[in-house]
């Protein structure tokens, strides 16, 4: 791999301007390191959860929720707990920025 990172958008962004965005967001997070301690990064996923209650439509396939945001970012020399624990952190940040604060799920 190239070691790039798609964004869109990136946390800076997000503190530029808070938007009007769903009601309801999906948080997934992930963290790790190379060793323990070693180098280390974090990674998060905000998808949209708003819409019916059904996950599935009318044919009966599964529904994918739109993702809002997506980041990653390299931290440094940490623990496996510390990157899970930042990407937890950047991630609440990150609806917080982006969508005023408005309720979220957590799947970590």
């Amino acid at each position: 791999r190239s070691g790039r990172v798609m964004t869109t958008p990136t946390a800076t962004d997000a503190a530029a301007a808070p938007q009007q965005g769903p009601v309801k967001l999906l948080l997934f997070t992930d963290g790790a390191c190379r060793g323990n301690p070693g180098p280390a990064g974090t990674g998060v996923v905000i998808k949209d959860n708003n819409g019916s209650t059904s996950n599935t439509s009318a044919n009966g396939a599964k529904r994918k929720k739109p993702v809002v945001a997506q980041f990653a970012r390299k931290i440094g020399r940490a623990t496996n707990n510390i990157a899970e624990y930042v990407a937890l952190i950047d991630g609440v940040m990150a609806c917080a920025h982006l969508y005023g604060g408005r309720r979220a799920q957590v799947k970590a």
